[in-house]
């Protein structure tokens, strides 16, 4: 959790509201728990731009690759896998060169 600012000692065990800012944790289970419950996504795989906080308290924007995870032979639900990128720097940069135009 290095991008988020937590060692693997502070983050195991725990709810990943760690890193989720609190007015979009109940949009993300409601999404979680239709992709768990569906199969997928309807991203499916794509990386969509969101906002998480770094142990610190600052705020990231981070772009997410979710995926639903199933065993080939049964289509049984084995877990789910997320890939996150910190784009804070590009997504501040974009959004004030839009400003001095």
């Amino acid at each position: 959790m290095a991008l988020f600012g937590y060692s693997s000692d502070d983050a195991l065990g725990r709810s990943l509201n760690l890193i989720i800012p609190e007015h979009l944790r109940d949009r993300h289970w409601s999404g979680f728990d239709t992709a768990v419950s569906t199969g997928g996504t309807k991203l499916q795989g794509r990386p969509t731009l969101t906002r998480a906080v770094h142990k610190s308290g600052r705020k990231l924007y981070v772009e997410m690759s979710f995926a639903i995870i199933r065993d080939d032979v049964d289509g049984k639900l084995l877990g789910a896998a997320a890939m996150a990128r910190d784009v804070t720097e590009r997504v501040e940069r974009e959004r004030s060169e839009l400003r001095e135009c």
